[in-house]
């Protein structure tokens, strides 16, 4: 089905990236890049420019919540 999302790979990051996190650039764009691999074809892929806006958090969230289970996504990594 068009929700499932499986994790492919590890990703390191030095800091937090999305709501209320560091956002540094180099570590937002891994993190944008790995969510942009693990989504849908379907899906709309992110910029993957190291910005941590609206869309990449809301990308955050809907992965917390579509994957991870959470109940009260908290879009942050």
């Amino acid at each position: 089905k068009e929700t499932d999302m499986a994790i492919s790979q590890t990703i390191f990051i030095t800091n937090s990236v999305g709501a209320g996190g560091a956002n540094l650039g180099p570590d937002v764009k891994a993190v944008q890049k790995q969510l942009n691999d693990q989504m849908p074809p379907s899906r709309t892929k992110l910029a993957v420019d190291g910005r941590c806006g609206p869309l990449t958090i809301g990308c955050i969230k809907v992965f917390q919540k579509e994957v991870l289970g959470k109940q009260l996504p908290d879009g942050r990594v």
